[in-house]
Formats: C-alpha cells, sequence, structure tokens
C-alpha cells in the first residue's frame, strides 16, 4: 500500500477530479498539512476520510493522498497532537488543486491546568505519581 502511494505521489497523482484509467467515478485527493501561524508542514498527522473510513498519515513533508476515493462529497478530519482538530466537507468532484489545510495550536491540559504549546515546551515536566 504505501508502494502505491509513494508511486502515486512520484507520478503527480495529486490532480483531483479527473480519474484514473479504468476507475470510472473515482478520483484522488491530496493535500498538505500545516501549521497556521508559523507555516511549517506537520509530518505524521492523521488524516481521515470519515465517511470512508480510510486514514492516512502525512509524510515527512506534511503531505497525504487518497487514491481510489468515490466521487461525491467527503469529509477530511486532521488530528495533530497539541492542534485544535480539523473537519471539513468537500466534493471531489470540484477540487481543481491539492487542499493545504493549516491547524491552529492548543492549549494542552496537564493535570488541572492549561498551557499554552509554546510554554509547555520551555517547562521541564516531571513524573508524578499516580493517585489512588
Amino acid at each position: 500500500m504505501r508502494f502505491l502511494i509513494r508511486a502515486a505521489l512520484l507520478l503527480g497523482v495529486g490532480v483531483h477530479g479527473i480519474p484514473a484509467q479504468g476507475t470510472t467515478g473515482r478520483t484522488s485527493i491530496s493535500g498538505t498539512v500545516r501549521d497556521s501561524a508559523t507555516g511549517e508542514t506537520l509530518p505524521h498527522a492523521r488524516v481521515t476520510l470519515a465517511d470512508l473510513s480510510r486514514a492516512v498519515e502525512t509524510n515527512a513533508d506534511g503531505r497525504f493522498v487518497f487514491v481510489g476515493v468515490p466521487s461525491g462529497e467527503h469529509v477530511v478530519r486532521v488530528q495533530y497532537v497539541g492542534y485544535r482538530p480539523f473537519e471539513k466537507r468537500y466534493s471531489s468532484d470540484s477540487l481543481a488543486k491539492p487542499l493545504v489545510i493549516s491547524l491552529g495550536r492548543a492549549a494542552v491540559q496537564y493535570l488541572h491546568h492549561s498551557y499554552p504549546m509554546e510554554e509547555m515546551a520551555a517547562r521541564r515536566v516531571l513524573a508524578i505519581p499516580a493517585t489512588p
């Protein structure tokens, strides 16, 4: 499966709305997941086509691709630790280019306090014994 995804990326199968030969009514959905504040790509984000129960992980460059997707509307969900989840409905027939999905940072709940991610990175987190 990974070979097919890599081959699709190398061959430029990121073009949407153009069914692959012999797969009538099927298309591909691809894109990049980025940090909304910095524009940096987010590797290893989980991207899901919720209505099809299909999921992939973004590569080192924050890119993803779903091939052989039935034409029509699909719910795209993205999750990444430390970021707010993303969910939006897209029509695969109307996508003219790869998606660019920007995720905003979220506060992290640590015990009974919430901290912004930047502050958590600066803090030294120590092991705390579990309470009964």
